[in-house]
């Protein structure tokens, strides 16, 4: 499964965690929720959204934006809360990932959280 690839490329970098789950409303499409202590390592989604946007790996990014960081399937976490507060996770959804596009995002995705981890240790 694609989302296995991206898993377990980012799983790599200390303190990431993931999760998959197939949401039950709107898309039922498995994806992939990664979390990291935002607090600790002085790095938050929106951060994680505006580094991989700049700095593209081959055609496609994987973060942009508010509610859609990227034009891969990858969006900020809480888009249907009522309260708008911070996001803390974002999600990949697998059916925008399209084959061999994976080790594209997760090795992206991977790269910006070490090195954000990295810069706050």
């Amino acid at each position: 499964m694609r989302l296995d690839k991206i898993r377990k490329l980012v799983e790599t970098v200390p303190g990431v965690s993931t999760s998959t789950y197939v949401p039950d409303d709107g898309n039922r499409y498995p994806t992939l929720r990664v979390t990291w202590d935002q607090q600790a390592w002085g790095f938050s989604i929106s951060d994680c959204g505006a580094r991989t946007s700049r700095q593209r790996s081959h055609h496609r990014s994987v973060g942009r934006g508010q509610s859609q960081l990227g034009d891969r399937g990858v969006r900020e976490g809480n888009p249907n809360s009522k309260v708008r507060k911070a996001p803390d996770h974002i999600e990949l959804v697998s059916m925008t990932i399209k084959p061999g596009e994976e080790m594209i995002v997760g090795q992206r995705l991977r790269a910006v959280l070490a090195a954000a981890w990295k810069k706050a240790a």
